[in-house]
């Protein structure tokens, strides 16, 4: 399954976990990460074995696909240590990176288009001279309130972030740290608030004490959160920026949308922008049977959400006289 990009050895470039069952997003990835950047390395990390669509669309941009060693592995490690709970043990797949092909990278959640050449976000990480950078803080959905979140934040410095987009770099764990560290954590997960990568990939930069900086802090002209529903993020200014006059991030460049939290079919904000990356090829009769598919299905989804609450009660009145 290797499909690799020519000369990486020592390079900087994008890292993707993704598999078929999340295609349309990223093939709006792809297309952003194309049209900012042509040249840059960039890998998919494969999700699970669903990746026969993905890994053919992914060539037609010259993107590889990391068939890491491990990956297997950080699956049984994620179920030892946190069991099935939660969003699921592949997650913890992305962590083969620090193994990987790039010396540096920037690592992307499939539900992110670029806005702005990843590459000057790479600079940002290079001037720093740190070993993670993070964008969006997101302490609720870290560690639940109480004495390991005060541990982390007064002992070790925790920043709390969103674990869908990061850059870092090759070598600073390997498999052996990482089932190590899980361990560990397993050891207090009742107090996180999420058992799958997110809290654990905070602990195990918090707790190997790296080199963490957040975007903002290096660059005050960076917004805050690159969050999804943030709302509008248009073009203007030669940059896709934060249009909101209430927010202390209005007028900001913003280098990438990430919608956290919403799927590849939802109705989410700044949808504009999806649509104009995953239809960047496509004509003008395609662009509208694809946009007109999707107000179908939103129209559609109360009649079948209607749809799913009386077969529910029809189950349990069938239940309630004995008839199975």
């Amino acid at each position: 399954m290797q499909q690799d990009p020519p000369n990486t050895a020592g390079s900087c470039g994008i890292y993707i976990l993704a598999n078929d069952r999340v295609l349309e997003y990223a093939i709006a990835l792809f297309h952003s990460l194309r049209y900012y950047n042509p040249d840059i390395p960039a890998f998919i990390i494969p999700f699970d074995d669903r990746m026969e669509k993905i890994t053919e669309e992914a060539r037609a941009f010259n993107i590889g696909v990391y068939d890491a060693p491990g990956l297997k592995e950080l699956d049984a490690m994620a179920s030892a240590c946190f069991g099935e709970e939660g969003i699921g043990k592949h997650v913890f797949r992305r962590l083969a990176a620090y193994w990987g092909p790039l010396e540096t990278f920037f690592y992307l959640d499939v539900d992110i288009v670029l806005l702005d050449d990843p590459a000057v976000i790479l600079e940002e990480f290079a001037k720093a001279d740190c070993d993670f950078l993070s964008f969006d803080n997101d302490e609720s959905r870290v560690y639940l309130p109480g004495p390991v979140r005060k541990r982390m934040q007064k002992e070790f410095g925790s920043k709390s972030f969103n674990s869908g987009a990061y850059v870092s770099r090759r070598g600073l764990f390997d498999f052996p740290a990482i089932e190590r560290l899980a361990k560990e954590a397993s050891k207090i997960k009742k107090h996180f608030a999420i058992y799958g990568d997110q809290t654990f990939v905070n602990y195990i930069v918090d707790v190997s004490r790296l080199r963490h900086r957040r975007l903002p802090e290096l660059n005050d002209n960076y917004p805050d959160k690159q969050w999804g529903d943030q709302v509008p993020i248009v073009w203007k200014h030669g940059a896709y920026r934060l249009l909101d006059k209430k927010s202390p991030d209005y007028n900001k460049p913003v280098p990438f949308i990430h919608w956290a939290g919403h799927g590849q079919f939802d109705h989410f904000p700044n949808r504009h922008l999806f649509y104009h990356f995953r239809l960047l090829d496509a004509s003008k009769w395609d662009a509208f049977k694809y946009k007109l598919a999707d107000r179908r299905r939103w129209a559609m989804q109360p009649v079948l959400a209607a749809g799913r609450w009386l077969q529910h009660k029809f189950q349990r009145l069938l239940q309630k006289f004995g008839i199975h």
